[in-house]
């Protein structure tokens, strides 16, 4: 599971030719991911999971400017990856995810983009499975019912 988040953010580069730069950190048993746009020290996104496994990665939304800065009473968003080996898929989910924009303009910029983004990296994982996991197993789109 580490490998396709990892390969998903070095994917992001490339999908935003070039404007975004992206670091994956990859601890004792925990995964810290940032996004940059070029030029900027601040981040737009970072996230971190403190714990990892085969079939579920939960990063934790921190900080960046992308995201509503939370405080104590406020809860902060993740970004689900989970592995269904009987299925052959992998999920995604952006769940509680607070964006600094308001909330019309964020559903139609930021989150489009985002959606935009997941569909081409899908996308370019059914012409060319990762070859990092040979347990996933990405089926062609006609045999998909999750569309």
């Amino acid at each position: 599971m580490v490998a396709f988040i990892q390969g998903h953010y070095a994917f992001l580069p490339l999908f935003c030719l070039g404007l975004v730069r992206t670091e994956t950190i990859l601890g004792d048993n925990t995964l810290t991911v940032r996004v940059y746009l070029r030029g900027v020290r601040a981040s737009l996104i970072e996230m971190h999971a403190p714990q990892l496994s085969d079939d579920f990665i939960r990063l934790h939304i921190v900080k960046g400017l992308l995201c509503r800065t939370t405080s104590e009473e406020m809860q902060p968003g993740y970004f689900d990856f989970i592995r269904s080996i009987p299925a052959g898929f992998i999920m995604t989910a952006l769940i509680g995810f607070k964006p600094s924009l308001p909330w019309w303009l964020y559903r139609a910029t930021q989150a489009w983009v985002h959606a935009f983004a997941m569909w081409v990296y899908r996308q370019k994982l059914t012409l060319a499975p990762p070859k990092v996991n040979k347990q996933i197993n990405i089926p062609d789109s006609h045999e998909r019912n999750d569309l």
